[in-house]
């Protein structure tokens, strides 16, 4: 596929699953309202295949794979949200209707459910690859084949997104921050409770006599790099950091740690850090602090999740654990 192809189809495709997260039904409602091919009704294989559907068995390996990504427990309410109204099953028996394609509908319904309902409950939430995998095997568990990005909905789903995207974000920018960031509760909580969270998480430290690498998402990020630049931790060996706002809080002189206009002390430990361009809440470190000959290393990871998903979406890539291990070992 063409470059330029494969960008439309990536950006199509992220689009969706904005609008997915959003409304998990919306593509579901999208295809019930779609214009119908000639057609004398449904037949009994889409009666039939419905039937699968609506009984909604998973595969023990489906089972298992939730889980592993612990989004078993929003499962049943994902069945709800998804089948207590009528839309998946009008959507899906609407005349002309691929079955393959109403079924991957539906399936990427539950999954986009189960994962917004993680995201509010601000657990990690699966990278893209992971994702398509299971909303793949879903499909897999109801006998179907899983019908791919239909250029209808890319272009319905661009569009829509691209319009009511930036609005969307304007207007949701409270509960997003309540919901995937530290902005502004949990900052202000860490301003005026900042010293007790660093004591314990060096009280920790001090216990064991072993090496230490301090892994942190978030503001979790931010206390690390708080600590150890006010205080020498031998047993500190490297620091990693994920989806960090450390940088941009050294910038603006917030950075309870570094005085406004100082620089990290010289036996500030070896430090990777791990951000996503679609993760509005993660930045750059190297550019900011100075990289110290490597002694600061940013690398990129793609989850290609739409945020406030792509905060969350770090620890099922791949690409997090390889870096990781190459920087430790």
């Amino acid at each position: 596929m063409p470059a330029s192809a494969a960008a439309r189809n990536d950006a199509g495709d992220r689009a969706r699953w904005e609008l997915l997260y959003r409304d998990p039904v919306f593509e579901l409602m999208l295809l019930r309202e779609r214009p119908s091919v000639e057609s004398a009704g449904p037949t009994a294989e889409a009666d039939a295949a419905w039937q699968t559907i609506a009984e909604c068995r998973l595969s023990p390996a489906t089972n298992t794979f939730l889980e592993t990504f612990a989004l078993r427990d929003y499962w049943e309410r994902a069945k709800e949200v998804v089948f207590e109204d009528g839309v998946a099953q009008d959507a899906f028996m609407r005349p002309g209707q691929p079955i393959g394609e109403g079924a991957a509908a539906v399936a990427r319904a539950l999954v986009a459910s189960m994962i917004a309902a993680a995201t509010e409950d601000d657990r990690p939430v699966l990278d893209a690859r992971h994702r398509d995998q299971l909303v793949g095997a879903i499909v897999e568990d109801w006998g179907m084949v899983r019908a791919g990005l239909s250029a209808y909905f890319l272009r319905v789903a661009s569009e829509i997104a691209g319009r009511a995207g930036t609005r969307w974000l304007v207007q949701r920018r409270g509960t997003l921050s309540a919901t995937a960031s530290p902005v502004p509760g949990d900052v202000l909580l860490y301003q005026a409770r900042g010293a007790k969270i660093r004591e314990y998480i060096a009280e920790q430290i001090r216990r064991t006599e072993d090496d230490v690498i301090l892994l942190a998402h978030s503001l979790g990020g931010v206390a690390c790099v708080d600590l150890l630049a006010m205080e020498l931790l031998p047993h500190v060996t490297a620091l990693v950091t994920v989806g960090s706002q450390a940088p941009l809080l050294f910038e603006i002189g917030a950075l309870v740690g570094v005085e406004p206009g100082s620089e990290l002390r010289l036996d500030f430990p070896r430090w990777l850090n791990l951000y996503d361009l679609n993760d509005v809440l993660s930045y750059v470190a190297a550019p900011v602090f100075g990289s110290r000959e490597g002694r600061i290393v940013d690398e990129q990871i793609e989850s290609r999740q739409p945020f406030p998903q792509a905060h969350g979406a770090y620890w099922s890539n791949e690409k997090t654990w390889n870096v990781f291990r190459g920087f430790v070992s």
